[in-house]
């Protein structure tokens, strides 16, 4: 029924008239959505709610168009299904973000696009009127109106130095390329949220889960620096056991010493304070230790986070009934009432 080039157009701009007909004419129905689709829209907006760098952006939008056609349909009928999902979770700093997204994934495409007619189409296609440039050294030229409804962030897109004649905006190819990723972050972000009558439980039972997941990725991900500078004396008595012991050069248990190390890391010690702290550990390597502590810090592929309370208890290393559920909120917590109890102080 579509191309391949047809289907990858669309996966590529999914916000686009192509995908939306592409949708309508596979009968595309909310109470039968496979479940690698929806596990796909999760991917979606788990991806747009953390910053990354530019080359696991990229990573990420290839990634998306190697495949079949049915791999690419999966990845048309996604964004709706994410929208749907967002909207359940009623939360507008990930509409923000989702929008993002995809005005990073509109740009990657068309910085990567030969074919002068895909970047006008694709203008046309969420109904600006883009045309080649009628001046030497211009890719192409569009309606000031339209212009103006892109929030431009950087000052080299604003309306103030472009190249303007008789209500026309005159663009070189790349800032076209800037233009139409900003369009397409206002047209998703202004399509959310989507109406939810009618969706099917299931998605509002993810929605919620999704919802769930993210707060506490957000709660683990606390910039411990913002305490300040690491105070012992607000470790949890589970770390603080451990820490003791490894400066008295006992044998710690791997997952001692491993909690130890990811916690250290996580409040903010210095690699080096970290690699001192096991130095009177029986068969201490300082070169094995300091490649496993950036390891755990996230200088590999993953980062590490220390256990819960629970999994301590599991461990046999949780040494007090402590009133939270994770070492580094009782960290935090002993840390945010020093501050509380400082200030208090110098304003009396």
């Amino acid at each position: 029924m579509f191309s391949i080039d047809e289907l990858r157009f669309a996966s590529k701009f999914p916000f686009s008239a192509t995908s939306r007909q592409v949708l309508k004419l596979n009968g595309f129905e909310l109470n039968r959505v496979p479940a690698q689709v929806l596990k796909k829209a999760v991917l979606l907006i788990v991806f747009a709610q953390k910053p990354h760098k530019k080359a696991e952006y990229e990573k990420f939008f290839s990634e998306r168009q190697i495949g079949s056609s049915d791999l690419l349909l999966t990845d048309v009928q996604a964004f709706p299904v994410a929208k749907i999902l967002l909207s359940a979770m009623n939360q507008p700093e990930f509409f923000d973000r989702f929008a993002d997204l995809f005005a990073r994934q509109t740009f990657f495409y068309l910085s990567l696009e030969s074919n002068k007619e895909t970047l006008l189409g694709l203008a046309n296609e969420m109904n600006s009127k883009a045309h080649p440039s009628s001046k030497q050294g211009f890719f192409a030229q569009v309606a000031l109106t339209d212009f103006l409804e892109a929030n431009f962030r950087e000052d080299f897109m604003k309306l103030v130095n472009q190249q303007l004649d008789s209500g026309t905006i005159f663009l070189n190819r790349n800032d076209f390329c800037r233009f139409l990723s900003e369009l397409s972050r206002e047209r998703v972000a202004s399509s959310l949220p989507v109406s939810l009558e009618n969706v099917p439980k299931n998605f509002v039972d993810v929605s919620r889960q999704l919802k769930e997941q993210l707060a506490f990725r957000k709660r683990q991900e606390f910039d411990f620096k913002s305490l300040g500078s690491v105070d012992q004396d607000a470790f949890p008595p589970c770390m603080a056991k451990i820490y003791s012991e490894l400066l008295a050069g006992q044998n710690v248990n791997h997952p001692g010493r491993f909690n130890l190390a990811t916690f250290l890391v996580a409040i903010g010690m210095p690699t080096d304070q970290i690699v001192d702290a096991f130095k009177g550990a029986p068969n201490f390597d300082e070169k094995v230790t300091r490649y496993q502590v950036e390891r755990i810090a996230g200088h590999g592929k993953a980062k590490y986070s220390p256990s819960s309370c629970a999994k301590m208890r599991e461990y046999e290393l949780c040494v007090a009934n402590c009133p939270v559920t994770h070492p580094l909120q009782f960290y935090r917590n002993q840390k945010q009432g020093a501050k509380t109890a400082d200030a208090q102080s110098a304003s009396e």
